[in-house]
């Protein structure tokens, strides 16, 4: 039996981190704040186990009782870290294409480079943010705000990767 998820395609991974960029409009962002917004864009129901900050509780209600019947993760932090070789090659290729900025992505930041993306590509990206009411968007704007580094980062929130030892 053959079986497709997009959290194992390249090409797929390389769209949502267009779209992620896109959304946070040209901010640089961290390669591991990209990899944790993106692992919520794929398992967005697993959003319940995050603590948010008081501020950004509005995200769990546009989850709402959302379940990914199909979709049982029995260790998130396991599967981010499965999950991280798949996007360091991407996120690599990108840069090399100038698709992401090979500077910024050697400093560890994910910021637009200077090719231009074919429209196509924007469209899907588009599109991508906009799908199931635009809990996409939603999830980019809201995980975007949450410094990453820290007790009270992205990391420690999300248990998806250590913080301990980051300088924040």
């Amino acid at each position: 039996m053959l079986v497709y998820h997009p959290a194992l395609d390249p090409y797929h991974t390389a769209l949502r981190l267009i779209a992620i960029l896109k959304r946070l409009q040209g901010t640089p962002v961290e390669i591991d704040k990209a990899r944790i917004i993106d692992f919520y864009l794929l398992f967005p129901s697993l959003i319940r186990q995050v603590s948010l900050p008081r501020r950004l509780q509005a995200l769990r209600k546009a989850i709402g009782s959302r379940s990914d019947s199909f979709e049982y993760v029995t260790s998130p932090r396991q599967l981010y870290l499965q999950l991280r070789g798949i996007s360091d090659t991407t996120y690599r290729a990108l840069a090399g294409q100038d698709v992401v900025s090979h500077a910024n992505f050697e400093r560890g930041f994910l910021t637009f480079g200077d090719e231009k993306l074919p429209e196509a590509v924007e469209g899907v990206a588009n599109s991508l943010l906009a799908r199931e009411q635009g809990l996409a968007a939603t999830i980019c704007d809201t995980l975007g705000q949450i410094p990453l580094l820290g007790s009270s980062g992205l990391k420690a929130r999300t248990g998806l990767a250590e913080y301990r030892y980051d300088v924040a």
